[in-house]
């Protein structure tokens, strides 16, 4: 709920930078929000859930009406600009909306295109590539056309993947692609309600097939973090059937100590050839192997969500890599760093991987150190998680 917040409080702010964009997606946020609360007040019987959305309505009605009259104003050509205020002001207020509403699930489904600005916008925003002060698109006197940069914001990208456009032309574009995320986020929470959570499951099982094969590189990398996370894996299964009463769920997390000690072992017994220097390299047949192994063993021991914190440093690696893997970004065949021969040290790179970020953050390694400082990052990950799980459950959902 705080990340939520702040989120939102923040998001419209970043995805900006055209006459009419940050009044206008706020505007169609507010009708989304306000279709939805008629929506589930008249299909639920339960009068708190009824109170809940009639006070969203409350404080959506204001905000959209507002809005609607100063954009206007702030139409291109804009005679009125709106700066941080109010950016700020209509994110903070939609936050407050869908948390006290209790639909923050779709809420954040509402501002899908925000989200996507957040993780092009990520690399710049983390420091790992120059960020200019403006990240605005080009604008052609001689034409009166907008041209995309190679800055990582949906601006910039949607003029990089359509080509050149007008002003008040990509303003519109950007708003109906807002209408579309709102429209897709009622067919998921109304019509495929039933089936997000099979989705949920079928990405978490493509995501840990290859997410071990994307953070990789190092002698050790690949074995050590699946030994880390089966670990992990193991202690959580144990607490779980101590703590539990339940014959069904203590089955379950049985059933995943079965597939999860053969893994474990095995990866121990290969970690010993694999260490640096390494005698035996393990290919993509290993790595798809361990990561589809854990993602069974998540799903069918009913502890998915955890099993994805604890793939933690791989959720953060492959955020990194967004900009290269979706084409936005060159990407090189191999995203290793640079070896230094008189040192025998390591060097990150530009490229987007946390191997590369963390070089240039903690400065030269040679491999073995560096292989250690992720792997314990990986421990501390799945500490992390277990703080999350077991001391703060009562704050989540």
């Amino acid at each position: 709920m705080a990340l939520l917040a702040v989120f939102c409080t923040n998001s419209i702010n970043i995805h900006a930078g055209l006459n009419g964009l940050e009044i206008g997606q706020t505007v169609v946020i507010a009708a989304a929000i306000l279709i939805h609360n008629v929506m589930q007040i008249g299909a639920s019987v339960d009068t708190e859930i009824r109170q809940a959305h009639a006070f969203s309505i409350y404080l959506t009605q204001p905000l959209m009406a507002t809005s609607l009259a100063m954009l206007a104003f702030n139409w291109y050509p804009s005679a009125v600009f709106v700066g941080d205020t109010y950016t700020v002001f209509a994110g903070m207020t939609m936050a407050v909306v869908g948390i006290l509403g209790h639909f923050s699930e779709t809420l954040l489904i509402f501002f899908l295109p925000q989200v996507l600005n957040f993780l092009l916008s990520l690399p710049q925003l983390a420091g790992i590539v120059k960020c200019p002060r403006h990240r605005l698109p080009k604008f052609d006197p001689a034409t009166g056309l907008l041209t995309g940069t190679k800055d990582g914001t949906l601006v910039n990208v949607y003029l990089r993947i359509f080509g050149r456009k007008s002003e008040k032309s990509l303003c519109i574009h950007l708003l109906v692609f807002q209408a579309l995320a709102c429209a897709f986020c009622f067919l998921l929470r109304h019509f495929l309600a039933g089936r997000i959570y099979k989705l949920y499951m079928a990405l978490l099982a493509v995501f840990c097939t290859n997410s071990i094969n994307i953070h990789a590189g190092l002698n050790g990398l690949e074995i050590g973090q699946t030994v880390v996370i089966a670990a992990a894996i193991l202690i959580h299964n144990v607490m779980q059937i101590g703590a539990s009463v339940d014959s069904e769920l203590r089955q379950a997390h049985a059933f995943s100590i079965y597939l999860t000690q053969p893994l474990m072992a095995t990866s121990l017994a290969m970690l010993a050839f694999n260490w640096y220097p390494s005698a035996v390299f393990v290919g993509d047949t290993y790595t798809v192997f361990a990561g589809m192994t854990m993602a069974v063993v998540g799903i069918l021991g009913h502890f998915s969500e955890t099993l994805l914190i604890f793939f933690l440093p791989q959720v953060l690696n492959f955020l990194l890599s967004l900009p290269q893997l979706a084409g936005i970004v060159k990407c090189p065949r191999h995203r290793l760093p640079k070896f230094d021969p008189a040192t025998g040290l390591l060097t990150g790179t530009k490229d987007g991987t946390l191997v590369n970020v963390y070089l240039r953050i903690f400065g030269r390694k040679s491999e073995k150190s560096l292989c250690i400082h992720l792997l314990v990052f990986q421990a501390l990950a799945c500490a992390f998680c277990f703080l999350l799980r077991h001391f703060l459950a009562g704050w989540y959902k």
